[in-house]
């Protein structure tokens, strides 16, 4: 799977992600927040993640976050990590 890669300081806009939105709830007064926190925040907060809710979209997001900041591995606080096998940057 090709994905785009994230552009030079990124920000995500919460309102675009309703399970981010969700687990930044105690972020006020932006409607953006930088993308290394977003993954940051999926990182801490996974637990507390509908998945089943989570859009295309917001998968994408999180496959991006982990390949930009985790190198390729998302390790969910309290899970186990997943490795993005065959996902690479377009």
């Amino acid at each position: 799977m090709m994905i785009q890669r994230l552009k030079a300081n990124p920000n995500v806009t919460l309102a675009d992600y309703p399970q981010l939105r969700l687990i930044a709830w105690h972020i006020t007064g932006v409607d953006e927040i930088p993308a290394r926190q977003a993954f940051t925040l999926y990182e801490t907060n996974w637990s507390y993640v509908s998945v089943n809710q989570l859009s295309q979209k917001e998968i994408t997001l999180v496959r991006r976050l982990a390949l930009e900041y985790g190198n390729g591995v998302f390790a969910p606080r309290g899970g186990q990590p997943i490795v993005l096998e065959g996902v690479h940057y377009a």
